[in-house]
């Protein structure tokens, strides 16, 4: 029982971010002049003004970054009704051709907890803030959905199946500095703290005609428990993911970060050329608030739910042991021209993310509009990552004297479906409303400014 009641758990809290559909870092913020948000994706990019930025209104980001659209993969529409891609009447070659070799799946949320940001006499920007983030990512063969399909002979053998999320906060300073005339260089550094995280990778999973056979291993680490009261069993009570029962004295696990970031400046300041690596660190996670074990399965092809589940062993470990994870590293590399006198600037941004066991690049281009010294006005066009043209972003900043307003999207789908039947069941309401791009996200915030240095007053 107690075995049972731990994987129904753990596949509660494995579902719950695969159903997410809410990145820290914006793109379409990436060369708004006016946005603190943009130190996030690179800490040389400082804003005009300095910034308080308050709990709860100061700043929430979301995004889901993948190389394929999981919602228009798996949902076809047929006869004006949307069935499911393993619907039989879905040829499997149509569905298999639609996906890449690795389905890579990337869910970021951050929530900024406090900010400051101010000048110094000389120039010099500083920053501080905490932020509390999720980072969640998945990786899936392409043998995994045939082995669905049933699109084999007799026999298929299938691992490099993962599974991984961080929940942490993050506390960070950062400074940023003129390096001469034309050169700006920034850097971040930040102290991070273990909140949970779940890994799961599948060893090995065999199918051989209607038996399947899976192995593998489990982590999952939380302040909610401490394992010091361990005795080689499952315990009953953990409630994973419930913030309610965080037990701050159990922080055991910790971690850092760099961001470093650097802008150029040529043509009168008409030309920028900038280049940043963000997110480069680690977290230790501590063997007191762990559970881990060994995952060994063998069910038919026909097996529901319950029976799953009763047919489920997790080996629980004698020992635990501390481990460590890496963060989602991206690197940055952007190129801005301005005219008729920096009220126009157009903007292109590589954007790279190193995740677990993949590697994703975007190429973002943008307009953008500044009728004033205090308001912006992007339009972005994101292209690579299975992302078909039509994808569009779009983000306004108001930034006068007192107040820094921000909202944005880097993901907008321009197409939509032109059926006119009602939808009746979730699946085919998500099949409507999904966005018809492989990635998507949103960034809202509002702040409060002060202290415009007298260099950038015109």
């Amino acid at each position: 029982m107690r075995t049972n009641r731990f994987i129904c758990a753990v596949l509660l809290f494995v579902a719950m971010f695969f159903t997410q559909r809410v990145s820290a870092q914006l793109k379409s913020s990436y060369f708004m002049e006016g946005s603190y948000f943009r130190t996030e994706l690179n800490p040389a990019l400082v804003p005009t003004r300095g910034y308080i930025a308050l709990p709860l209104i100061s700043g929430f980001s979301a995004g889901n970054y993948s190389n394929y659209n999981s919602y228009e993969n798996m949902n076809y529409l047929h006869n004006g009704s949307y069935i499911h891609a393993l619907d039989p009447s879905v040829p499997a070659s149509e569905f298999l051709s639609k996906l890449p070799n690795k389905c890579v799946q990337n869910i970021k949320s951050n929530l900024n907890i406090i900010g400051l940001g101010f000048y110094t006499l000389n120039g010099t920007f500083f920053n501080f803030g905490a932020n509390v983030r999720i980072d969640y990512n998945s990786a899936t063969p392409k043998e995994y959905y045939k082995m669905l399909k049933g699109a084999y002979d007799s026999s298929i053998d299938l691992d490099n199946m993962t599974v991984d999320v961080n929940n942490y906060l993050e506390t960070y300073a950062g400074v940023a500095f003129h390096l001469g005339e034309n050169i700006t260089i920034g850097a971040r550094l930040k102290f991070l703290m273990g909140l949970q995280n779940g890994k799961v990778d599948i060893n090995k999973m065999y199918v051989d005609n209607d038996k399947y056979s899976i192995s593998g291993d489990m982590i999952f680490n939380s302040i909610e428990y401490d394992s010091s009261n361990h005795d080689g069993e499952l315990p009953d009570d953990i409630i994973w993911n419930d913030t309610q029962n965080f037990v701050w004295s159990n922080l055991h696990s910790f971690g850092g970060a760099i961001d470093l970031g650097a802008e150029m400046r040529l043509l009168d300041d008409k030309l920028k050329v900038s280049a940043a690596i963000t997110d480069l660190g680690f977290i230790r996670w501590s063997a007191d608030t762990q559970m881990a074990g060994e995952l060994n399965c063998e069910v038919n092809r026909h097996t529901n739910i319950a029976d799953l589940l009763a047919g489920t062993n997790f080996t629980v470990k004698d020992n635990f042991s501390d481990y460590t994870t890496r963060l989602t590293t991206n690197i940055n590399l952007g190129v801005e021209y301005n005219f008729f006198d920096n009220h126009f600037a157009i903007g292109a941004l590589s954007h790279t993310r190193f995740y677990r066991r993949a590697v994703a690049t975007e190429f973002t281009t943008s307009f953008n509009v500044r009728p004033t010294n205090w308001m912006t006005f992007t339009a972005s066009h994101t292209f690579l990552n299975g992302n078909t043209p039509g994808i569009f972003g779009a983000a306004v900043n108001i930034h006068p004297r007192a107040i820094n307003i921000f909202i944005g999207m880097d993901y907008i789908g321009s197409r939509k479906n032109t059926t006119d039947f009602e939808p009746t069941t979730m699946s085919e309401i998500d099949s409507m409303l999904s966005p018809k791009a492989t990635s998507y996200n949103f960034y809202i915030g509002v702040g409060f400014n002060f202290g415009r240095p007298d260099f950038l007053i015109e």
